[in-house]
């Protein structure tokens, strides 16, 4: 749930994410058209907030700051809801909650 194209990129210049700005974020993709066809779609996101230790070089994992975890969840939301999609879970959802209303 990082973007990283020719589009937009969600990393800073250090590599690591950066804050982002939901809606100038947003703004730029629909004057593009890449907002997609997505109605009745449901989509849960897990793990977006953890940095595997392999990649923190530490021996536990990470958590992504709040205000990043923020800007991405906003932006994704209104993507989806954009795209006629709902955002059901981002990042944390409860692993012991039905997927999909079953």
């Amino acid at each position: 749930m990082l973007e990283n194209s020719s589009s937009t990129s969600f990393y800073g210049s250090n590599g690591a994410p950066r804050e982002i700005n939901p809606d100038e974020e947003l703004k730029k993709i629909m004057s593009m058209d890449l907002i997609g066809d997505l109605r009745r779609t449901k989509v849960y996101v897990i793990g977006a907030g953890v940095f595997p230790a392999s990649l923190t070089k530490k021996s536990t994992d990470s958590y992504r700051p709040l205000p990043v975890m923020k800007g991405l969840y906003d932006f994704w939301s209104k993507y989806f809801e954009q795209s006629g999609g709902q955002l059901v879970a981002f990042g944390k959802p409860l692993l012991l909650q039905p997927i999909g209303g079953r």
